[in-house]
């Protein structure tokens, strides 16, 4: 029994705990011009002087890896997202498309 007691609190150590400190909302494609639109949010108590969001656009098999950045997103700040994506032209009609963050990095 005490051996389980120990299991747990191990798992949180080597999984880690889920990243809350940005979120962003769901991600769409524009008509018209193709920009990739939605919502960030910088939930940390730090500010971000450069903010990187990688991406990945997917439409069945065929895979784009984007980057979509911010300037000065100041600690509990909402900015708007919309970033030309010159290779979404192709997907802006398409229902099938998801964009899925990959990662943010936040430059302080």
């Amino acid at each position: 029994m005490k051996k389980i007691l120990w299991i747990i609190p191990l798992l949180f150590i080597v999984a880690g705990c889920s990243n809350d400190e940005y979120q962003v909302s769901d991600l769409k494609i524009s008509s018209g011009t193709p920009y990739i639109e939605g919502v960030f949010k910088n939930n940390s108590n730090t500010d971000c002087k450069y903010v990187l969001i990688q991406v990945e656009v997917s439409s069945g098999t065929l895979k784009l890896d984007q980057q979509l950045s911010l300037l000065n997103v100041k600690a509990g700040e909402v900015k708007d997202l919309h970033t030309y994506c010159a290779n979404c032209k192709n997907l802006q009609n398409n229902n099938n498309v998801s964009i899925k963050v990959k990662n943010i990095n936040c430059s302080k």
